[in-house]
């Protein structure tokens, strides 16, 4: 069930595009990662946030493909760059526990409060919760850097 709601969002979103499935090509790929794979990594290589973010997701647990960190990380960063905000909490999570990426509690940090502030209800407080958290791991020299990195970042994208 899963799946078939991931591919029914991202292809909703991508709706209009030249390379999209159709809505029963979705429902075929319904219990087939492979097919959902295929339909998926082609969005996500188009650019499409909401595919990279699930692509990210399907390397993250191992859904039609090999479990692999570095590609969920590679396709889950790419989301977060576009300013995906589950994108950028799991991120962020991934660098508290060093999760397919060296640990970095700064760019733990850095994610969170991004995801933070811009996720809304129940997702936002567990962002905020896991903000603070890491905060409290960082000295205060380094939670002044990471809490600039997140404004000089929130400040380009923001003029893009």
């Amino acid at each position: 069930m899963k799946i078939f709601l991931v591919l029914a969002f991202v292809l909703a979103a991508s709706a209009g595009s030249a390379t999209a499935q159709s809505f029963e090509e979705v429902q075929a790929a319904y219990g087939d990662y492979a097919t959902a794979f295929r339909g998926v990594q082609r969005l996500a290589e188009q650019g499409n946030a909401a595919a990279q973010y699930y692509l990210g997701g399907m390397y993250d647990f191992g859904e039609g493909v090999p479990e692999n960190d570095a590609e969920a990380v590679k396709w889950y960063r790419r989301a977060a760059e576009q300013g995906d905000a589950d994108a950028q909490y799991v991120i962020g999570l991934m660098y508290y526990k060093g999760t397919g990426v060296p640990q970095n509690y700064l760019r733990a940090h850095v994610w969170t409060n991004l995801a933070a502030s811009r996720l809304t209800g129940a997702e936002r407080e567990q962002a905020v919760k896991d903000r603070d958290g890491i905060a409290k791991l960082l000295s205060r020299s380094e939670l002044g850097r990471a809490q600039r990195m997140a404004e000089e970042w929130r400040a380009k994208t923001e003029n893009e």
